[in-house]
């Protein structure tokens, strides 16, 4: 991820990441997550998927939103971004 990230900012681009938590006990990964977005100075939006992955009329399938759910993760970006856009 870090190299991915290095080639976006190299661009000139601000780079957003969305913190997808996998499960409902606890996510290995998370710490992992927040270092590498101190580490390399990126926005890190937490649990995008809050209140869309547990309630059906926001998705499509038992994994993916509906046009719904991602209007709901778009106002979530939007609401973190629009100060330094």
């Amino acid at each position: 991820m870090t190299k991915i990230i290095e080639k976006i900012q190299a661009h000139g681009a601000m780079v957003v990441w969305t913190e997808v938590r996998m499960s409902v006990i606890g996510d290995p990964y998370l710490d992992d997550f927040s270092a590498v977005a101190r580490r390399e100075h990126i926005l890190l939006i937490p649990n995008i998927l809050q209140g869309i992955s547990d309630h059906p009329q926001y998705k499509s399938d038992q994994i993916h939103p509906n046009d719904a759910g991602y209007a709901i993760m778009t106002d979530r970006i939007y609401g973190h971004i629009k100060e330094l856009i």
